[in-house]
């Protein structure tokens, strides 16, 4: 099998899910305290990735800790536990700390369901094709400055 996993792969690779038990997992960060909370009020489990250890932040914000985590040394870890994500029946919610430390082409071989399209986190992680993808849709965008100096206000920056 390629690295790509296809739409077919993941269909049958939830037809052994438990559809009245499913996980929500992520990567645990700021971002995860959302996706957590819509997760758990909507009556989903929860399943947060960290690295090393829980952050702290949840003693902050309960309503968003998930309900169990596993502690990584490296994000790359991620890819060698989808046998455990898929017996706990989870979908894998993509998010800017999770493209990020894992890399958008490494979460594209992620042998897991995941909420959104996988292929576009290429374009999301990736600026300049996501400045493509904005013009070509008609969204105004801001100039590009390639040297500060082109502000015209640097200068009274520095003084």
């Amino acid at each position: 099998m390629t690295d790509e996993i296809t739409e077919d792969y993941i269909r049958y690779m939830v037809e052994d899910y438990d559809k009245d038990d499913l996980t929500i997992a992520t990567v645990c960060s700021h971002t995860s305290l959302q996706i957590f909370n819509g997760a758990i009020k909507e009556g989903f489990k929860t399943f947060g990735i960290c690295f090393w250890e829980p952050p702290r932040f949840y003693d902050v914000f309960p309503l968003g800790k998930p309900d169990s985590n596993m502690s990584v040394g490296s994000y790359m870890e991620i890819l060698e536990w989808t046998d455990e994500l898929a017996r706990k029946n989870s979908t894998i919610v993509p998010h800017g700390s999770l493209v990020e430390y894992l890399g958008a082409s490494n979460f594209a071989t992620i042998k897991l369901p995941t909420f959104g399209n996988r292929k576009l986190l290429e374009w999301e992680s990736d600026r300049r094709m996501e400045r493509k993808w904005l013009e070509g849709a008609g969204i105004p965008m801001p100039r590009k400055i390639h040297d500060p100096r082109d502000t015209g206000c640097l200068e009274k920056v520095l003084t």
